[in-house]
C-alpha cells in the first residue's frame, strides 16, 4: 500500500520523512521522528571511530526506513 493518487503520486503518510526546508517539512510528524532519530545517536556519534560512525548512520537509516519511506518533492510538478 503505497498510498498513490488517481493521478499516479505518492500521498505522503505521517511516518514519511520529507525532503526539503521550511515548516511544512519541519513540522511533518516523519521529519520530528527522523530528527529525534538522529539527536538519539548524536553523542555516540561524536565520540565514536570511523567505522562505529559507519554503523550508527547504518542503524539510523534502518530504523527510518522501517518507520515510513523517504520522499522528495518533484520540482517540476511540486508534487
Amino acid at each position: 500500500d503505497l498510498h498513490v493518487s488517481k493521478a499516479g503520486m505518492v500521498k505522503p503518510m505521517n511516518n514519511d520523512i520529507l525532503s526539503g526546508r521550511g515548516a511544512g517539512v519541519n513540522l511533518h510528524p516523519g521529519n520530528i521522528f527522523f530528527r529525534s532519530l538522529i539527536q538519539s545517536g548524536k553523542a555516540a556519534y561524536i565520540a565514536a571511530d570511523p567505522g562505529e560512525k559507519k554503523r550508527i548512520i547504518k542503524h539510523i537509516v534502518e530504523v527510518a526506513f522501517k518507520h515510513g519511506r523517504f520522499l522528495k518533492q518533484d520540482p517540476k510538478t511540486n508534487l
